[in-house]
């Protein structure tokens, strides 16, 4: 057994039990004491989709922005759970990127947009993006409650905003397709979609948006480019 079979037993040991019981913050806590964000991206392509699960998941607990690229890179693998875990890692990531109070705010909000509450939603993300400026998702989440009041230039320009910030946002492309969409700019919705699915070809809806997109250009007689 070489070393990174050693290193991939020792992760799944210490966090299965904390997988099982949904004890997220005690995981991220142990994992500090004793792992780093490079050693668990050096698992994340191992062949034992537990061991790359698991790597995935650890690293969305402890990794920062820059370690996104690597989990982004199993947005397109064969293998679904990995597939999952990696999504899952990365808005763990992007949700922590603004710091420990911009992360407790921005959870807060974000299930009062979830539960429909899209006015109070956007007036709270605006305080936030005044204290946090570059964080990426507070940026995505505004422009999700501009889309839902159907404020869809506002929507564009915070999705733009969003993918600037991290270009490697699939949800915020996906809205920006959206947004462009609303507003008849087909061709420039197709391009912001076809974007999402590069980052994350599997990611759900965005083809269905794709062809309602397709269907509307062909109903006033302009053809699209094949995705």
């Amino acid at each position: 057994m070489d070393e990174t079979q050693v290193a991939a037993q020792s992760l799944i040991a210490l966090a299965a039990p904390f997988i099982k019981r949904e004890d997220r913050d005690g995981l991220a806590e142990k994992l500090r004491e004793s792992w780093t964000a490079d050693c668990l991206k050096l698992l994340l392509n191992s062949p034992e989709v537990e061991t790359a699960r698991t790597a995935a998941y650890c690293l969305g607990l402890i990794g920062k922005m820059p370690d996104s690229a690597s989990l982004a890179d199993l947005l397109g693998h064969e293998e679904l759970l990995i597939v999952d875990r990696a999504e899952d890692a990365l808005w763990s990531i992007w949700f922590r990127a603004g710091g420990p109070i911009a992360q407790a705010v921005l959870y807060r909000i974000a299930r009062s947009l979830r539960e429909g509450e899209t006015r109070t939603s956007s007036a709270l993300l605006t305080e936030l993006i005044k204290s946090y400026p570059t964080f990426a998702e507070a940026h995505h989440q505004r422009g999700q409650a501009h889309y839902f009041m159907s404020e869809y230039s506002a929507a564009l320009r915070d999705a733009r905003r969003a993918t600037e910030l991290n270009p490697l946002h699939f949800a915020a492309f996906a809205l920006l397709g959206h947004a462009q969409s609303s507003l008849g700019r087909y061709e420039e919705s197709l391009m912001a979609y076809r974007e999402a699915l590069r980052i994350y070809p599997r990611m759900p809806g965005v083809r269905e948006s794709i062809q309602h997109v397709r269907n509307r250009l062909a109903a006033i007689g302009r053809a699209a480019a094949p995705v």
